[in-house]
């Protein structure tokens, strides 16, 4: 893909006590096919030694590194922030403890600009264990309904998506995701009400504006492991969010 004609894409990369897992996180992005992206990192105030191997990462032009020095508290908020300062057309918040394959930008901005009506394209993800190893992939855990709509790519009207999003979570980590940055500003970014839920949250919230592109290939590595986020808070949590956005 010709930088000069392509589109910026503003990767935001939250990165909080996952030291294990950096390296390969942010060397995913850093070795795309598609070239024409700003790196907005943004450290949680992490205290595991992640701020000193982002640092080394520096002499890369694309890289825009802001080590917070208080804990926001949130993953949402870091998110936020790093999207404040994103200056592309298109971005995807890529998360610490996820990889990316190394075709995941070009397939899905190809996606979006062949596709100018649609706000939203996003992949199957893999999902693996702590150590990286294949476990599944989220396609087959769906409900019949988009198993049998999505088993190549697709679009996916607004109202469909609607109905997908009311069983689960088809969109499962934001790491999958490319979004128009536009839209993004329409619906006031990631909602910071949630701690877990923030992200089914704004998928519902833009099928109000917007269709969506499906890719039938993983392109994202979703990992599993004890210290995500979900795991961290207690199931009571994750229902009244849960609860709060779909009723």
């Amino acid at each position: 893909m010709n930088k000069k004609i392509s589109p910026l894409v503003s990767v935001i990369f939250t990165s909080y006590n996952h030291l294990e897992f950096l390296k390969q996180a942010i060397e995913s992005l850093l070795n795309q096919s598609f070239i024409n992206f700003e790196l907005i990192v943004v450290d949680d105030c992490s205290t595991d030694g992640s701020q000193e191997l982002l640092k080394t990462y520096t002499k890369d032009k694309r890289v825009n590194l802001n080590l917070l020095d208080t804990n926001t508290g949130s993953y949402v908020k870091a998110s936020n922030y790093g999207a404040s300062l994103a200056k592309g057309e298109y971005i995807l918040f890529a998360q610490c403890d996820d990889f990316s394959e190394t075709n995941q930008l070009e397939i899905l901005v190809n996606a979006l600009n062949t596709n100018k009506d649609v706000g939203v394209a996003y992949s199957r993800s893999n999902l693996i264990d702590k150590q990286g190893n294949f476990i599944s992939d989220d396609y087959t855990i769906r409900q019949y309904s988009f198993r049998k709509r999505c088993i190549q790519s697709t679009t996916i009207g607004r109202k469909n998506m609607r109905t997908y999003l009311s069983y689960s979570c088809v969109i499962p980590n934001l790491s999958a995701a490319l979004i128009r940055r536009d839209l993004y500003l329409k619906v006031d970014g990631l909602s910071e009400k949630y701690f877990i839920a923030s992200d089914w949250d704004f998928w519902l919230r833009l099928t109000s504006k917007t269709d969506f592109i499906y890719i039938a290939s993983p392109l994202n590595n979703f990992r599993q492991h004890d210290t995500t986020i979900r795991s961290t808070y207690d199931v009571s949590t994750q229902i009244i969010e849960i609860h709060d956005i779909i009723y």
